[in-house]
């Protein structure tokens, strides 16, 4: 199996168990159904998928930046196609998305001056 879910920055490896919007986990399910789909990865390979997803989407969540994780999965979704067995997650046009996702980290991420 692909490790998209994984190794995408987008998305998104933090509190598993934190709760998401309904809306997310239609995300999750969509996206690991077509990288599932494309790659024959089975059961266990739907729920590493699963969980590598729902973990990007907890680290977006405790980060702030929830909206742009949700339209990053959405680009992907949207955009990403099946090569040869292989969901092909490299050729995407959702780069605007994932600055997105990746900028809103980095400012929640950094540490604010003060007086110390």
């Amino acid at each position: 199996m692909n490790n998209f879910a994984i190794r995408a920055s987008f998305i998104l490896l933090a509190a598993a168990s934190a709760p998401l919007a309904a809306g997310c986990t239609d995300q999750k399910t969509e996206l690991c159904d077509a990288i599932c789909q494309c790659e024959n990865c089975g059961e266990k390979g739907q729920e590493r998928c699963d969980i590598g997803v729902q973990s990007e989407l907890d680290i977006a969540e405790v980060y702030g930046c929830l909206s742009q994780a949700e339209e990053y999965i959405d680009c992907v979704i949207a955009e990403g196609q099946c090569s040869n067995g292989k969901f092909d997650s490299e050729a995407l046009n959702c780069e605007n998305e994932q600055k997105n996702l990746d900028d809103c980290k980095i400012d929640s991420s950094r540490r604010r001056p003060g007086p110390y």
